[in-house]
């Protein structure tokens, strides 16, 4: 059992094991996205959506605390990497580089820590209705949760939609170069690949960039609206 210890904290074994929950991480974002874009297919097809994923119940508060497990060992993986490199890399060669990389790859620890904070926002205001708690009560008044019309209104806030719409341009920052760096963790580093991973990590990005921010985009343009309420 230390020899895997061991392993997994040395810089190869951290390196793998962020590209593993990397992974994981994108599959979720992924299945959230899809679950969330039944938004355009209108409320009693979002709602039941909304109502079986509450059905879960214990298994989706398993779900949860496995995502955040997840999320930890990923930040944590990321903040130990950043110290070592810091350690490392002489500075005039850490200069040299900063000028030669990618805005994306210089920037990845930090939209890493403003997406964490994203996700804690985006928490508080569908799970926990912190905010918008007006909209969150209204939501849950009846007998069966109405959060299409929650969701809609929330991004007929202006300012809610705008802060969604940046998170997602600083997702898209962030995985630009995080698609590309875990395909390569996780061996494809033969330069026949580079162009492949180069494509597709983009190709993935600009999918989950483009859906997410359609979705307050659209509510805040009218085009998707509550039945019934005039905005």
């Amino acid at each position: 059992m230390n020899w895997l210890v061991r392993g997994l904290n040395s810089s190869i074994g951290t390196k793998y094991l962020m590209a593993v929950t990397g992974l994981l991480l994108l599959l979720f974002v992924i299945t959230h996205m899809v679950g969330n874009l039944q938004i355009y297919l209108g409320p009693e097809v979002f709602n039941g959506y909304a109502e079986m994923m509450q059905g879960l119940g214990t298994l989706l508060w398993a779900m949860r605390l496995g995502l955040l497990l997840i999320l930890l060992v990923h930040v944590r993986c990321a903040v130990k990497l950043t110290a070592e490199a810091k350690e490392a890399r002489p500075v005039p060669y850490a200069m040299k580089r900063s000028v030669a990389a990618s805005y994306a790859s210089r920037t990845m620890f930090m939209t890493g820590m403003i997406v964490l904070a994203f996700i804690v926002f985006h928490i508080l205001h569908f799970t926990t209705g912190t905010f918008h708690a007006d909209l969150y009560a209204e939501a849950h008044e009846g007998s069966h949760p109405d959060m299409y019309s929650m969701f809609v209104k929330s991004f007929h806030h202006a300012p809610t939609a705008i802060a969604y719409m940046t998170a997602m341009v600083l997702v898209g920052i962030h995985l630009s170069h995080g698609v590309s760096s875990l395909f390569q963790s996780m061996g494809f580093v033969r330069p026949k690949y580079r162009e492949m991973i180069r494509v597709t990590g983009l190709g993935i990005t600009g999918a989950i960039v483009a859906g997410n921010i359609s979705m307050p985009l659209m509510c805040i343009m009218n085009i998707v609206e509550v039945p019934g309420v005039s905005s």
